[in-house]
């Protein structure tokens, strides 16, 4: 209520002025409700959406905390199953790599008189047996390695020649290809294995059938085809 002595803006239901003390007449509270709907109006919606907001958000940060922690404990029990998991993949691949290239090691056989590829020129004599050149590489070596397999050097004579499939003593026994440290018409014996997977390798053996091996068991393995296996 404004005073019509001093001009103060007074309370609506003061009797008298604050300041000059003058006589008011308080006015009828509908007259005035606009007075109180601007001092005695209800907090403003947009406060209470911010707060609504940052309850929100401090929830949301809460949770995605807490899944990010369910995430990891998951992980870390988990990880060393993938792992082998993702190892036995690749070793099983591997051995499907070791059976197609003693496949074209067989045919060769069949178009050369049943006479092997020499030891260092194999790769290079059974390539167009070979499907895919993908199926020369292990995934589990490094890969720019051309060739992740070898052929057992025995299978050349001390004359040169290569060995007939008739030579063979023990089929069943004898190791004819491996998985070896790569390279491109790669030969050896039992010291050149490399054991890629869980602790072992693939050997394919001069019969046709492939099998996984673990490493301390590499060297009791046939590896002279002239003799019969152990």
């Amino acid at each position: 209520m404004i005073c019509p002595s001093c001009g103060t803006d007074n309370h609506p239901q003061a009797a008298s002025c604050y300041k000059c003390a003058a006589a008011l007449t308080p006015q009828p509270r509908d007259q005035y409700g606009a007075y109180y709907q601007q001092y005695q109006q209800p907090p403003s919606r947009r406060s209470n959406t911010a707060l609504i907001v940052l309850a929100v958000v401090a929830v949301g940060v809460v949770a995605v905390a807490g899944l990010a922690l369910m995430v990891a404990a998951t992980v870390a029990r988990t990880s060393p199953t993938l792992a082998r998991a993702r190892d036995k993949a690749r070793q099983t691949t591997c051995l499907h790599n070791t059976r197609m290239l003693q496949t074209a090691v067989l045919l060769y056989c069949e178009d050369w008189a049943e006479t092997y590829p020499l030891p260092d020129r194999w790769c290079d004599q059974v390539s167009r047996f070979v499907p895919s050149p993908d199926l020369y590489t292990c995934p589990s070596a490094d890969p720019s390695g051309r060739c992740d397999y070898g052929m057992n050097s025995a299978f050349r004579l001390p004359s040169g020649a290569a060995l007939r499939i008739a030579d063979i003593a023990d089929p069943a026994q004898t190791v004819m290809l491996f998985e070896s440290h790569g390279g491109w018409n790669n030969k050896g014996g039992a010291t050149d294995v490399e054991a890629r997977h869980n602790d072992g390798a693939n050997f394919g053996y001069t019969d046709g059938h492939a099998k996984w091996v673990a490493r301390s068991r590499i060297s009791t393995l046939a590896w002279d085809p002239r003799r019969p296996g152990r």
